[in-house]
């Protein structure tokens, strides 16, 4: 499984396995694998200092 988001939009969920053009997003039929892997990457996202994209952007504009 792949989670995915594009700024600005949301959260996609992908079964890789079964479909490598990541045609399919199942994230209504899956709400609960959707929250564990996006609860993970935000623990991953925390302990790397990831910013936020929103956050860059405004880094970048005001320089």
């Amino acid at each position: 499984m792949k989670i995915v988001k594009r700024y600005p939009g949301d959260w996609e969920l992908y079964n890789v396995k079964e479909d490598r053009t990541e045609s399919l997003n199942l994230i209504e039929k899956m709400p609960e694998k959707a929250k564990y892997l996006i609860a993970k990457y935000n623990e991953w996202a925390a302990k790397s200092k990831v910013v936020d994209w929103k956050e860059l952007q405004i880094k970048i504009h005001n320089h």
